[in-house]
């Protein structure tokens, strides 16, 4: 099963946005509701989907520090997110941006 049709032009369009760095203040609430997505969602390419743009996301988006924390700690508090399925993406999503952050 892939992300579901409904869902792939929005997330490939918001995608899109995020690598061209096009600076929106639409684009942090969207992030806010994929990151969600990822966390809650039990469609396992969905949470693959949003846990890729959102590392994305956090390492590319010109971004605030306070912005980037707000993010970082929306991780961590769901790090006991009741379904073991979101708290996994949350570490795998955490395990990403480490392995990809260039100091």
């Amino acid at each position: 099963m892939l992300v579901s049709d409904s869902m792939r032009e929005p997330l490939d369009c918001l995608s899109g946005v995020v690598q061209c760095c096009l600076v929106r203040p639409e684009v942090y609430g969207m992030m806010e509701k994929v990151v969600e997505n990822m966390v809650m969602s039990h469609s396992a390419p969905m949470q693959t989907t949003c846990k890729n743009l959102l590392v994305d996301f956090l390492l590319t988006y010109p971004m605030t520090t306070e912005s980037v924390e707000h993010f970082i700690h929306f991780l961590v508090k769901n790090l006991s997110y009741e379904e073991s399925s979101g708290r996994l993406l949350v570490v795998q999503a955490l395990r990403l941006i480490l392995q990809r952050f260039d100091p």
